[in-house]
């Protein structure tokens, strides 16, 4: 399965934006790092890789 098919990218699903869609998603420097994200949380920063960081956030899709 091609990754474009398994995962969904909304450039609004960057670190502090509110989430508009609860599912699994995962780091773009990252993609072994999974959070669930519910609606209306803050997407947060990637605390893995050694260092905090900004990200966006993708979704995976089911």
């Amino acid at each position: 399965m091609s990754k474009s098919s398994k995962y969904q990218l909304y450039k609004s699903n960057k670190t502090s934006t509110i989430c508009n869609d609860s599912g699994s998603y995962y780091c773009n420097e990252h993609d072994y790092i999974q959070n669930y994200i519910h609606e209306g949380d803050t997407f947060p920063k990637c605390d893995r890789g050694g260092r905090k960081h900004n990200t966006v956030w993708f979704k995976f899709n089911n």
